[in-house]
């Protein structure tokens, strides 16, 4: 997968790109905080993308600043 996208033009993900260049609200929930609501369906339990998505949101929200310390709260839900 790294292999493949290395040849991509687009080097960062919309989220990302929706946070850092544009400054405005991501589609987070659609993208990812669906994963957890199907896992939760299946009775199971998906912590990490559940972090990732507060984190945006809390990025969103400008409660948290678009830092690579925010890496150290994601490995908090590990």
């Amino acid at each position: 997968m790294v292999a493949h996208n290395r040849r991509s033009a687009k080097s960062h993900s919309g989220i990302w790109r929706d946070l850092a260049v544009r400054r405005r609200r991501t589609e987070v929930d659609a993208q990812m905080a669906i994963v957890a609501e199907i896992a939760a369906g299946h009775g199971l339990r998906t912590p990490l993308v559940e972090r990732v998505v507060r984190l945006v949101h809390e990025i969103e929200d400008g409660v948290r600043p678009m830092a690579r310390g925010n890496l150290d709260a994601l490995a908090e839900a590990m």
